[in-house]
């Protein structure tokens, strides 16, 4: 939980990444609860964490063994993961409104 702490105070804040990465976690949580916790001005609508199969050998097995099936239906030699998220919604975060993440995704393609 504290990694998501962390990316929601590098984007509602636009805080630099690297002093984010260097706070400690009591540090982060008091940023958090100072700016991002409902009723202190900016919030975040949920918890948000990345690359999940970094950390987990059972997501890497998993993500990569969806590899290999997907190279196998698209008839390639290989496939790359750009990434993986999970979005935590707890029972009182906000409602997310609908929205496009493109803008999000640095690919250079428009083939989707």
């Amino acid at each position: 939980e504290i990694d998501a702490k962390r990316h929601a105070l590098r984007f509602a804040l636009g805080m630099d990444w690297s002093v984010v990465a260097a706070a400690k976690p009591c540090e982060v949580e008091q940023l958090y609860q100072d700016n991002l916790h409902k009723g202190a001005g900016l919030s975040t609508p949920f918890l948000q964490f990345f690359n999940l199969w970094q950390t987990s050998d059972s997501l890497k097995q998993m993500a990569f063994g969806l590899g290999a099936a997907v190279a196998t239906l698209l008839a390639s030699r290989r496939v790359q993961l750009y990434g993986d998220a999970l979005f935590v919604k707890r029972p009182r975060d906000e409602m997310t409104n609908w929205h496009f993440d493109m803008a999000h995704v640095p690919l250079d393609t428009k083939s989707f």
